[in-house]
């Protein structure tokens, strides 16, 4: 049998606990979601737990990887626009950057972000 003393239990917990809360706020974000592109035009986005991004944009298929910050994630599509998604009093709101644009720059458009699921 293995004897743990306590530092390396007191250590696993903080681990434990820190993996628990990591799935928790990363569920906020997994998952389906409705947005708009620059045109008005709807479609899917599915963010998965492993940080990879697609969407349905159109005829074609969109591929990326997101991450989570403090205000919310950043989406870096294939095509080079950037995504991002945060909430905002009881809402989310997708703010969309084209190729070569920053997160800080004025976006190219806005609108509202659904989780679907």
């Amino acid at each position: 049998m293995i004897h743990l003393n306590k530092k390396v239990l007191t250590a696993l917990a903080m681990v434990a606990s820190v993996a628990i809360y990591s799935s928790a706020q990363a569920g906020e974000y997994e998952g389906k979601w409705l947005l708009k592109d620059t045109d008005g035009t709807p479609f899917e986005a599915i963010f998965k737990g492993d940080g990879t991004a697609s969407g349905t944009h159109g005829k074609s298929m969109k591929h990326g990887f997101w991450k989570e910050d403090a205000d919310g994630i950043t989406i870096k599509w294939d095509t080079g626009w950037t995504t991002r998604i945060t909430k905002q009093n009881n809402q989310y709101v997708k703010l969309a950057f084209k190729p070569g644009a920053s997160v800080n720059d004025k976006p190219t458009n806005k609108s509202d972000a659904i989780k679907e699921n």
